[in-house]
């Protein structure tokens, strides 16, 4: 690894003197989340009996198997190019054997192996690189690299064309609210927007966004499909990229990202740099899954269609294709390659340089060094997004209690720029932290404290808004129940301290407290909770299983009180409990592990009943089976409905149309 580390020293201080301007992202005033009040008494949503007749479902089994498929091809089908891939059922087998070799070569971390990799992939790397070098226009080539004003010129430029078509500030990154509705009048500005809002905005309220369930791709394929008329003359270039970049790196249906090339083009809209960036965007997933062709092929063809189209490439186009490369040896070539032909760095390369430095050393004043030395950037400390790189280094290093010490006492100096995101960065570092010392301390309730004590000086700072954060939740989740896993005696604890995460939670990021209630009298979950859920996985619904089985064998045997479910409310005598235990964790002068373990201490009720492992296992796929069976009676609702017309409905029940 010094190898890389000394390319990435010399290139970082050839540009160290070069940045791009800072966006700086407007505090926002928020409204806190539900009062007691109204958290203890959730809105009722009614709704008539949704339940499908098993019958029709076992007689639409055929038509639910691919349907994913189904969907693209009734997409598709107005092209009327039968011989697309997607059209033909008759296709070689893939070969999973193969492919599941590649996989393995490509994950073995042995210095052997990524060397071999390296010699595999040299010829194919070379010949991309000689052809990306030769299609990069001749003032991104050659330039100054000692005037800074000549370089920052050329920087400023790029970002500005870059963010035409991007709207940042314009929607949060994370909603939990409904699917905004469809902007009146439309235009082509606010129909660029909307699908912006859609594509880059994560909606959990009713899982929104997912390519499963939600409807929000539903409302993507429906705006865009080629026979719907209403929304032509408001379909552009810009929408066309923003559902690959949707579709194909976020959902991975890479495949569907690139015949979405072939729809573009029949609507009348021709590729540009932003396609082509889009489209190498995929490489970076196609680098780290099973395949059976090689990445650098792969960037090649992009980049001769890029050349076929008069297209010219950007700077985001060598970001996008550093991201795809996943040998050390190749990311030093590729360093090496553009040192040599004075290609300007963008600050964006400067932090993907940043993260692979990270990966060469354990300690962090290296890091320091290295960004001080070799960025020549002295004020890092005011600059939340390389901060925060700092922080989550120094999180994934800490050995034993004084290094947890020292780490705090760093976060809370005078000076720092912290933000919601050093939240999620800290509990991310300590959750995936594999030091013994750590692990045997308690490390979820070390979480907790710390997830305590660090929203306590933000909320000093200033209105905290943790929603672009809200993985926080997830590392601080799964930490907890974990504790469960170690030790099973704690599972009341954990269920109550879980049940209190899951409140402040539903606080901080303004959840909705809402339940569906049908015709027949049943009632959903609360919607919340719903969210919570699919943020942490299958953690919670691990801990679910815990508290089902004990307190069935508890009703039995009549050994101890029942304990609550992670989905119930807490009442108002637990929501000061709660309150209680968050204070008793605010470190004042003491050590914040230490003083973590104390506190556990205190409030520890242990259960007596051992959980085997296989109760968990039968909870998780009868909860397997409650998901398929509501996928599959929403996707009958879908065939009996036709895929148009189901969209437009649920569109209108929700007020988006």
């Amino acid at each position: 690894m010094l190898s890389i580390r000394e390319t990435i020293s010399r290139i970082a201080r050839s540009v160290r003197s070069v940045e791009a301007n800072k966006y700086t992202k407007p505090v926002e005033h928020r409204v806190k989340g539900p009062s007691n009040g109204t958290y203890n008494r959730p809105k009722v949503v009614h709704k008539k009996d949704a339940n499908a007749d098993m019958k029709d479902l076992d007689k639409y089994t055929p038509l639910l198997s691919n349907f994913q498929s189904k969907i693209y091809r009734d997409f598709l089908s107005p092209l009327d190019i039968p011989n697309l891939k997607i059209f033909n059922d008759d296709l070689p087998e893939y070969n999973n054997v193969t492919a599941r070799s590649n996989w393995k070569k490509k994950q073995n971390g042995r210095p052997i192996n990524v060397f071999n990799n390296f010699l595999q992939d040299r010829v194919l790397f070379e010949k991309m690189m000689d052809f990306l070098i030769n299609i990069t226009p001749e003032h991104l080539k050659d330039t100054n690299l000692e005037n800074t004003l000549s370089i920052n010129h050329i920087l400023q430029q790029e970002e500005v064309e870059s963010n035409v078509n991007r709207f940042p500030g314009l929607y949060p990154k994370n909603s939990f609210t409904e699917i905004p509705p469809i902007p009146s009048p439309l235009t082509n500005q606010s129909f660029q927007e909307y699908i912006y809002i859609l594509t880059h905005s994560n909606f959990y309220y009713r899982n929104s966004s997912s390519l499963v369930s939600g409807l929000v791709p539903d409302i993507l394929l429906y705006t865009h499909k080629l026979t719907n008329e209403e929304f032509k003359p408001y379909r552009s270039v810009h929408t066309y990229n923003y559902l690959i970049k949707f579709f194909g790196f976020d959902k991975n249906q890479s495949s569907f990202a690139r015949e979405l090339l072939l729809v573009m083009n029949k609507d009348g809209h021709k590729p540009n740099i932003d396609t082509i960036n889009h489209l190498l965007k995929l490489c970076q997933i196609h680098s780290h899954i099973r395949t059976n062709t090689n990445t650098y092929q792969v960037i090649m063809k992009y980049l001769k269609l890029c050349q076929s189209l008069n297209i010219d490439i950007n700077l985001s186009t060598y970001n996008r294709i550093y991201d795809s490369i996943n040998n050390i040896f190749l990311k030093e070539s590729f360093l090496n390659r553009i040192q040599a032909v004075k290609l300007p760095v963008s600050k964006n390369l400067l932090i993907k340089i940043l993260d692979d430095f990270l990966k060469t050393t354990k300690d962090s004043n290296e890091v320091i060094q290295f960004i001080e030395t070799d960025l020549d950037h002295k004020s890092w400390h005011t600059d939340s997004k390389i901060l925060n790189k700092v922080i989550y280094h120094r999180g994934l290093h800490v050995r034993n209690e004084q290094d947890v010490d020292n780490l705090w006492t760093f976060i809370v100096e005078r000076g720092l720029q912290i933000d919601e995101f050093t939240l999620k960065v800290v509990l991310e570092a300590l959750w995936k932290n594999s030091s013994v010392a750590i692990e045997n301390s308690n490390k979820g309730f070390l979480m907790l404290a710390v997830y305590v004590n660090l929203m306590s000086k933000l909320s000093n700072i200033g209105p905290v808004d943790v929603s672009s954060g809200v993985r926080a939740y997830r590392f601080l989740i799964q930490g907890l129940v974990r504790e469960s896993d170690k030790s099973p005696q704690l599972l009341s604890l954990v269920a109550f301290l879980v049940r209190g995460v899951i409140y402040e939670a539903t606080q901080e990021l303004n959840l909705p407290v809402e339940v569906t209630e049908y015709s027949n009298n049943n009632v959903s979950i609360s919607e919340n909770y719903k969210i919570i859920r699919r943020i942490v996985g299958e953690k919670l619904e691990s801990l679910e299983a815990k508290i089902e089985y004990y307190n069935k064998e508890n009703a039995k045997q009549g050994t101890g009180l029942a304990i609550s479910h992670p989905k119930e409310i807490l009442s108002e005598s637990e929501a000061s409990m709660w309150s209680n235990i968050k204070s008793s964790l605010l470190v004042g002068e003491k050590r914040l592990l230490s003083n973590a373990n104390e506190e556990v201490d205190k409030i520890i009720h242990a259960a007596t009943i051992e959980i085997p492992p296989e109760a968990i296992s039968q909870y998780q796929q009868l909860q397997k089976r409650k998901y398929t069976y509501s996928r599959n009676r929403d996707r009958l609702y879908k065939l009996k409905e036709g895929y148009d017309n189901y969209t437009r409905r649920r569109m209108q029940e929700r007020n988006i149309l």
